[in-house]
């Protein structure tokens, strides 16, 4: 069978994800991770003392077998056909560029809110579908042309802009706040990211959204 592994880049899977790390708020959790790659994230959070824990979910075999090597417990289970209750309650759910590819992630998060403590986070990170890479080759050249990684990764099946992805916590009953973005000029020179910054929503390619149980 066919999974996501196979069709996006390794980075996808094995790169660490300073930009999540940097929204956890305090030390010696115990952390949910969401599509937890090969455990390179997770790890992170361990040695950093963050974590005191690192539970992953990871659909993919071969990922999954690596992320055992370093996480607290990996499963290796359909998240949409997967019961997160059986696994306790966390300080934090973590999940990284993962919604855009399921089915019903309504479902999902609503699901996994219900393991977060009173005090704790959910993060997220999620595609923009405002951004001008994703709609002006439509406008222009009337072409939606999927692509190996990026906004328009042909493994997405579903698109959010800042105000659904807020929604999307929102309805699970969670507070939430927009904890960053990043420009689809990262990595470039300072003109670059000027050009990005000025297109306000329109230049961000992907959003970190965090939330809380509202008390």
């Amino acid at each position: 069978m066919t999974t996501i592994n196979d069709l996006a880049p390794r980075r996808y899977f094995e790169a660490v994800r300073h930009d999540l790390i940097e929204i956890v708020e305090g030390v010696g959790l115990r952390i949910l991770e969401i599509g937890c790659g090969t455990g390179a994230t997770g790890a992170a959070l361990l040695e950093s003392g963050i974590a005191s824990e690192v539970v992953g979910i990871e659909f993919e075999p071969t990922s999954a077998a690596a992320a055992r090597k370093v996480l607290t417990e990996v499963h290796e289970v359909d998240l949409e056909e997967f019961d997160p209750a059986t696994l306790g309650t966390f300080d934090v759910v973590l999940i990284g560029d993962v919604l855009e590819h399921l089915i019903d992630p309504w479902h999902v998060v609503k699901n996994l809110s219900g393991v977060l403590r009173r005090s704790g986070q959910f993060i997220v990170s999620i595609p923009n579908a405002r951004c001008y890479a994703f709609w002006v080759p439509i406008v222009l050249r009337g072409r939606f042309d999927y692509a190996e990684s990026g906004i328009l990764d042909r493994t997405h099946v579903r698109w959010f802009t800042r105000s659904t992805a807020i929604e999307l916590l929102a309805d699970a009953g969670l507070e939430v706040t927009v904890e960053g973005t990043r420009l689809v000029a990262e990595g470039r020179g300072p003109l670059a990211r000027l050009v990005a910054r000025s297109l306000g929503p329109f230049g961000v390619v992907q959003y970190l959204v965090s939330g809380r149980c509202k008390s």
